[in-house]
């Protein structure tokens, strides 16, 4: 009997797949047949797009299986069917529904449908009469498949034969071993086999971010925002359009008389690398021979700050020039289809080929998925660098054997390329291999800066073998920290409100002479911006940053808890944007415990350098809030 009711679930399983798989026909009729699609992406997003609704399925109809493999044949004959048709009915249609709804509501937030829907739904009920006029043929289209759908499920539910007996017997209710094996298999198809699970996400690994719609279904969306904590942003409306324009834009563009210059750029993100572990003079100074021998001829900026506090969000700022200030990393949130040109994608344009190098596993941290939202095509992970040996039990290679095989990677590469390596080593819990413990376990350093003494280290194997390549003498080498961490912090305390953010951040440029150091404040946002000014870049970008060469650098926008901080050379000021009020107002300079907050002040008085600062924060909020709410990222 087990394996008949497993054929009722397969065929189930069946016509809801095909179901899912016909409304994406139609979402892509609708919205993507003039896309210029390929047939190859084509291919890679109905693949993606039909392991998610398989994975919506399991995750709507587990109990129905359940009910059908298990007890269906033990429950009253009269009931069996009706409790089916309504498991059926109850988990599907909603879902069913919601994605029907999205072949039309899709035009107006080009997004998937999450569970800011339930507030569309609250605050626009007036208008659903008018919707559902307007869009009347949807309406005809979902009766007809809700109705084919269950004629189909009745016809199913009726091969299944009657038992002789509707009696309970307790020694039948031992699942056999058919239907958990069944289960099993399933189960491990809608979850995936990797170590993440399945997530709206995931398509982002293999596709470009316009295309996470068609590969995605709005009932997966919708659930995946119910279940995890995303970020919904608020329209902002400080400003009108114009005076916003004035205040603050992500427009970028700088003008040369020299033409693209075509230097090949290798970004080094430096994992848990904060400011004072390079700085002359300060007592937190690691030993770092080779990065001090480099720094020596570099444009140095003395006040960089991170735009996050997790790899995750840095790696945003750095790459894409987007703030990380929402909850969840930007490739995991509900804005993460948004069209823009990443750092990547520009070179691309330009002929470059993009590539990153990791030592972790694929796709670690998500990085992968970033990867193909800021255009860059090549990622080698612990995977292709082949030696399992070489790893450190805990993230992946060591930097010593991984950077040395990423310059080796480089040097059989076309130039011009762009190269973003990400170490892993200077990480908690700071291992250093055996071999080499002795060589780093430095006096008077603890494991941390043991571990970025160790770091530079593996940089100079990686220069040693770079300098014999022809591509050396032709690149821009950026250093940059992903974000600040200190072994040692336990508490919070308040300078730690713009302490916490101190990180370095410096440019090499082999056998140019440039040695220089800027003084005002610089934020990870403003790489993109800075390398693109470098390379004589003539056309318009888009990020949130600006070139450290740009008169209007020197403002920094991070978050702590649930405030947006603007920061300057000496006014550190808190916003909240849930309460469209303004927290803090600090001289950092002054008062760099920041015991005196000049809000709470009698004597404060709002001057008009004050209020332009106010204005900026308050812009670059509505900016950052209603670009991403509206798909307005995308410059050209």
């Amino acid at each position: 009997m087990i394996v008949r009711q497993v054929k009722v679930v397969f065929k189930i399983l069946l016509l809801l797949l095909a179901i899912y798989f016909l409304l994406r026909v139609c979402f892509y009729q609708i919205y993507y047949s003039t896309s210029g699609l390929s047939f190859h992406e084509l291919l890679i997003a109905f693949y993606w797009g039909t392991r998610l609704d398989f994975t919506t399925i399991f995750l709507l109809n587990g109990v129905l299986c359940l009910y059908l493999l298990f007890l269906y044949d033990k429950v009253n004959v009269w009931l069996r069917k009706k409790i089916a048709v309504t498991l059926f009915v109850l988990f599907n249609f909603p879902m069913l529904a919601l994605c029907f709804i999205d072949l039309a509501y899709y035009h107006f937030n080009l997004r998937r449908s999450n569970v800011d829907i339930l507030y569309v739904f609250k605050d626009s009920y007036k208008a659903w009469g008018l919707f559902l006029i307007r869009y009347w043929y949807l309406l005809i289209f979902f009766i007809l498949i809700i109705w084919l759908s269950l004629y189909v499920f009745l016809r199913i539910l009726n091969y299944q034969p009657a038992a002789k007996s509707h009696r309970i017997n307790k020694s039948k209710f031992k699942p056999a071993w058919q239907g958990i094996t069944f289960l099993l298999i399933t189960f491990l198809i809608a979850r995936g086999t990797g170590v993440s699970p399945i997530l709206p996400s995931t398509p982002l690994l293999y596709l470009s971010p316009q295309n996470e719609s068609l590969a995605n279904n709005s009932a997966i969306t919708f659930l995946y925002s119910l279940t995890t904590k995303q970020t919904v942003l608020a329209d902002k409306n400080y400003f009108s359009n114009r005076e916003l324009d004035s205040l603050f834009t992500i427009r970028r563009q700088y003008n040369h008389a020299d033409s693209f210059s075509g230097k090949n750029v290798v970004i080094f993100i430096l994992e848990s690398f904060r400011r004072g572990f390079l700085e002359k003079g300060n007592p937190q100074k690691a030993s770092t021979p080779f990065l001090d021998s480099l720094m020596n001829e570099s444009i140095i900026c003395k006040n960089a700050y991170a735009s996050g506090v997790t790899s995750n969000k840095g790696i945003v700022a750095l790459l894409a020039g987007i703030p990380p200030v929402l909850d969840e990393p930007y490739y995991y949130s509900v804005y993460s289809n948004n069209a823009v040109r990443g750092m990547g994608t520009i070179l691309k344009e330009k002929g470059y080929s993009t590539n990153f190098f990791m030592g972790a596993g694929k796709d670690h941290f998500g990085f992968g998925k970033l990867c193909h939202i800021v255009g860059i095509d090549n990622y080698y992970s612990e995977d292709d660098y082949g030696n399992p040996e070489h790893s450190d039990g805990e993230w992946g290679i060591y930097d010593h054997y991984f950077l040395p095989y990423a310059a080796d990677v480089l040097n059989k590469k076309q130039t011009p390329f762009l190269a973003v390596l990400f170490n892993i080593s200077s990480h908690d819990p700071f291992t250093i291999p055996d071999n080499l413990k002795n060589k780093f376990s430095i006096p008077g350093q603890g494991t941390q800066r043991n571990a970025i003494s160790y770091v530079d280290y593996a940089l100079r194997l990686f220069f040693e073998q770079a300098k014999n390549s022809t591509w050396y003498k032709n690149t821009i080498f950026v250093f940059a920290s992903d974000h600040y961490y200190d072994e040692k912090l336990k508490v919070f305390r308040k300078p730690l409100m713009y302490k916490v953010f101190q990180v370095p951040m410096f440019f090499h440029i082999p056998y140019s002479g440039i040695s220089q150091q800027i003084s005002h404040p610089v934020q990870q946002m403003d790489l993109v911006p800075s390398v693109m000014d470098m390379l004589h870049y003539n056309k318009p970008f888009m990020s949130f940053g600006r070139s450290i060469y740009d008169s209007a650098c020197g403002k920094v926008f991070n978050k702590i808890n649930d405030n947006y901080q603007y920061l300057d050379s000496s006014t550190l000021i808190g916003f909240n944007p849930g309460l469209d009020k303004f927290m803090y107002y600090y001289n950092y300079v002054s008062d760099t415990a920041l015991e005196h907050d000049l809000l709470q002040s009698d004597t404060f008085h709002v001057s008009a350098a004050s209020q332009a600062k106010m204005n900026y924060l308050k812009a670059m909020t509505q900016r950052f809030n209603n670009s991403l709410i509206h798909n307005k990222l995308l410059v050209k």
